[in-house]
């Protein structure tokens, strides 16, 4: 664990990664529990960064809201202790949101404005 205060642990930088993508896709850390089969209390202790993330568990994680488990890993700050990975909404391929379109429009179907 890290003794300075301003320093995260892994498990802390993880758990904010996936505080991001849940609350971009709207999703309750119960609703994530349902998904990914885990307690909610357990879910809520993996996101305050006070419980390790399993490889399982990030990866179903993961799977359930839409993307990859590398884009949940944190990176070391070189100080002991770990930068969140970047949140980058659309990423990997999130469930559509209710009323939107199901699908990512290629980049030919919206062509440049014509003066």
């Amino acid at each position: 664990m890290n003794t300075k205060l301003d320093q995260l642990s892994a498990d802390a930088a993880i758990g904010i990664a996936v505080n991001q993508a849940m609350f971009y896709q709207g999703v309750s850390r119960t609703e994530l529990s349902r998904r990914v089969g885990l307690s909610q209390p357990s879910i809520s202790l993996k996101l305050r960064g006070k419980v390790t993330w399993s490889v399982t568990d990030l990866l179903n994680v993961a799977t359930a809201l839409g993307t990859t488990p590398n884009a949940l890993l944190p990176q070391p700050d070189g100080e002991g202790g770990w930068i969140p990975a970047p949140f980058v909404p659309g990423y990997a391929k999130a469930p559509a949101l209710a009323g939107a379109s199901a699908g990512w429009a290629h980049r030919e179907s919206n062509p440049e404005p014509t003066d």
